[in-house]
């Protein structure tokens, strides 16, 4: 079989949600022995079966060249490994890269830097690009179903019913039509979930019934999302329901056991609203980064939502918690910068387990992610940290899973979080100040704000969207302008 047919067979093979399968006839092709001009399609199969690792060794070496060449990456090359990138956890170094892709020269820039934004729960952001990605005569067929079902889901999410209905309805016919099973069942799923907003609970029960049915036994999350959405439709339907809650508690557990991270936030965050639940509340809501996920538990909160304490509680919710203070100056007995940015990337995510690639980025800001060193300095850097827990804070433990590292304890402690950054808004206010109308470089920014140039493009990223800030050039040459 030539390498285009085993593309094609892999491509099917996702298409079909088989992502196991795909990942296995993935790993057995040796990317060593493509040609260069195959590598980003590779790294894409790599992304889309979940396997980005694969991608990301193949393309470092002309992405992130050790020594000086003089033939520069292709924008293809560039954006998937950006792509592989953010699916390991380095999103701030794929923002990065994937800022001054053209996507004229390749149209998944646009659909890359769109996931980007979904994954932080800012779907706003990512709708605009979604449709700017949807309007390129070059995307396949398929590329274009995938980025519709993207909208689709952002429009659910932001309670925009009537155009998520109209888009949901064609989605069905188009799934239906060529037989994607795996996307028809994924589109039944929001077009219940869009049901249940406008309050036709009958339709949305009908609906998740049939996807349930189209998944059945599937090796993925998505039966697990049909029990989820099944029993908020019956919520609506009847709040009062007797033994409502204590199916939500156990679907918590399923959810728990099988990692799916997700869905035990938004469970937990169900819970405590369902319950009217402040410690619970607080819980779900200072542990979670996501700014657009904590506005959607404000705004589902039925009263004035509980004041922030700017305290995690960690281990056992209830008992008697020790206070725990982990940040500060080293000679007043707090741990060195490098354990306290560990705690600090630990503690951003109560939900989650923090990706090697994150806490790497966190720790060392601003240096380029490396498949072979920087795991290793991770691994360095948390057993430093778990080090100083054991000679200050038996109670408290840096664990490990297949998906990250994250911070337990056997006992109730409730830990003071670093002292909040400057907001966005005033560090905004900053370069306005200082550049005015004059365009500046993500390295000028850097140097008046006392950032990285990747941190400082992360807090360009929404004036940017917006239309606040203008960019121009490209690569090196890229500036920055405040339009007014």
């Amino acid at each position: 079989m030539d390498l285009a047919s085993r593309f094609a067979d892999i491509d099917h093979l996702i298409q079909k949600g088989r992502s196991q399968e795909a990942f296995e006839k993935l790993s057995h092709l040796n990317a060593k022995e493509l040609e260069r001009s195959d590598l980003p399609a590779y790294a894409q199969l790599a992304w889309r079966a979940n396997a980005p690792e694969l991608g990301i060794r193949a393309l470092a070496k002309y992405v992130r060249p050790d020594l000086k060449t003089t033939q520069d990456p292709s924008t293809a090359e560039v954006a998937e490994y950006a792509a592989c990138l953010s699916r390991i956890g380095a999103h701030a170094e794929a923002e990065f890269l994937l800022a001054p892709c053209d996507p004229g020269e390749y149209p998944r820039v646009l659909f890359y830097r769109a996931a980007l934004h979904i994954s932080k729960w800012e779907y706003h952001l990512a709708v605009p690009i979604l449709r700017n990605f949807l309007s390129n005569s070059r995307i396949t067929p398929y590329e274009r179903l995938v980025a519709r079902i993207n909208v689709a889901e952002a429009l659910v999410v932001l309670g925009e019913a009537i155009q998520a209905n109209y888009l949901l309805r064609e989605l069905l016919h188009t799934t239906n039509l060529y037989q994607y099973q795996y996307a028809n069942a994924k589109v039944l799923e929001l077009s219940a979930q869009n049901a249940i907003q406008r309050g036709d609970i009958e339709i949305a029960q009908k609906m998740l019934n049939s996807a349930g049915e189209m998944l059945g036994e599937a090796k993925n999350f998505e039966p697990l999302f049909i029990s989820k959405f099944k029993l908020y439709a019956r919520m609506h339907a009847n709040p009062g329901e007797a033994g409502l809650l204590a199916e939500l508690k156990e679907l918590l557990l399923r959810a728990k056991e099988i990692a799916h991270y997700e869905t035990v936030r938004d469970l937990e965050a169900c819970i405590a609203i369902y319950n009217q639940d402040d410690k619970r509340f607080l819980r779900v809501y200072e542990g979670t980064p996501y700014l657009a996920f904590r506005s959607k538990m404000l705004s589902a909160w039925p009263n004035e939502a509980p004041a922030p304490r700017g305290i995690l509680r960690l281990g056992p919710e209830n008992g008697e918690a020790k206070p725990l203070s982990l940040f500060g100056k080293e000679e007043e007995g707090k741990p060195s910068l490098l354990i306290q940015k560990v705690f600090s990337a630990l503690l951003k995510d109560l939900y989650r387990p923090t990706k090697v690639a994150t806490l790497y980025a966190a720790i060392y800001e601003g240096e380029h992610y490396r498949y072979e060193s920087s795991p290793l300095r991770v691994r360095q850097a948390v057993k430093r940290a778990r080090q100083w827990l054991s000679e200050n804070c038996n109670g408290l433990k840096i664990e490990r899973s297949e998906d990250g590292f994250f911070l337990s304890a056997d006992e109730p402690i409730d830990v003071y979080v670093a002292p909040p950054q400057p907001a966005a808004e005033n560090r905004l206010e900053a370069l306005k100040e200082n550049f005015g109308q004059e365009a500046f470089s993500l390295q000028t920014a850097g140097k008046v704000l006392e950032l990285s140039p990747r941190s400082v493009l992360r807090l360009l990223s929404e004036p940017l969207d917006s239309g606040e800030i203008q960019k121009t050039g490209s690569g090196r040459q890229t500036k920055y302008r405040f339009c007014s």
